[in-house]
């Protein structure tokens, strides 16, 4: 009897439930520089970049594409949708460092914790997308039944659309938190 109250429970929530985590496809997308000392790193990555010429903090801005598609019920009492497929395609510009092996050990200790700090920032950001996505499949999912699926259509788009706008803001509080990944260590 308790296994039937759980298992009725349970039911209850699958309208509301998340199926699936978005489809996630990463670009590593690296610019190369040389320099054998600090100050020649620094100077090349204030040239890739004119947030780290300013105050030593690498911030590139992360290009998040996130897509979705439908799959409806329709009959004679109107259009439902019954799934939905997300994706998130990112793009992550990171900095190479060509000659790394080159230059003493300590400066390369440095570089490698600065490039983790930088990548687990990243991956803040790739974190909030994917909430984001799970949100617009979550409230897409909780529609109600319209007269046709064209309806139907508009009616998720705007809601996601909504979602995808919210998560944005999200993108910048975190990025303001961190102070641009300043307190992940992300400042060379």
């Amino acid at each position: 009897m308790h296994r039937l109250r759980v298992c009725a429970a349970l039911l209850l929530l699958l309208p509301w439930a998340s199926w699936a985590e978005p489809q996630l496809t990463i670009r590593y997308r690296h610019f190369g520089f040389y320099g054998l000392n600090i100050e020649a790193i620094r100077d090349q990555l204030g040239k890739q970049n004119p947030e780290f010429a300013i105050d030593n903090i690498f911030h590139t801005d992360v290009d998040w594409e996130p897509s979705w598609s439908l799959v409806y019920h329709n009959d004679d009492a109107g259009c439902k949708i019954e799934r939905i497929h997300t994706k998130l395609k990112m793009e992550y510009p990171l900095p190479r460092w060509l000659n790394e092996f080159d230059a003493e050990e300590e400066l390369r200790s440095r570089w490698q914790d600065f490039y983790q700090a930088l990548l687990e920032h990243l991956d803040g950001h790739k974190l909030i997308a994917i909430d984001a996505l799970n949100e617009v499949e979550r409230q897409v999912l909780t529609l109600p039944r319209y007269e046709n699926c064209e309806t139907a259509d508009i009616e998720a788009e705007e809601v996601a659309q909504a979602v995808i706008d919210e998560y944005q803001q999200k993108h910048q509080e975190y990025d303001q938190t961190t102070r641009l990944g300043f307190t992940q260590g992300v400042h060379f």
